[in-house]
C-alpha cells in the first residue's frame, strides 16, 4: 500500500481489513488476537504521517 502508484490512502486497520476482505472479523475479534493488534497498531498511519506521505 505504501509503494502503490494509485491515489494515496491512509493506512488504517479498517483499510487493511477491507483489502483482505476481513474487516468485520477484525472489528469483532481483534482484542482476542494481541499479536495481530500489536502489528496493526505498528503499521497504521496517523493523520499527520498520511499527510506528509501525500505531499511526497
Amino acid at each position: 500500500m505504501l509503494n502503490s502508484n494509485e491515489k494515496p490512502e491512509r493506512i488504517t486497520i479498517n483499510l487493511i481489513g477491507n483489502k483482505l476482505g476481513m474487516r468485520g472479523f477484525l472489528e469483532k475479534h481483534l482484542e482476542k488476537m494481541p499479536l495481530t493488534k500489536q502489528y496493526l497498531d505498528s503499521v497504521k498511519e496517523s493523520k499527520r504521517d498520511f499527510q506528509l506521505r501525500g505531499i511526497k
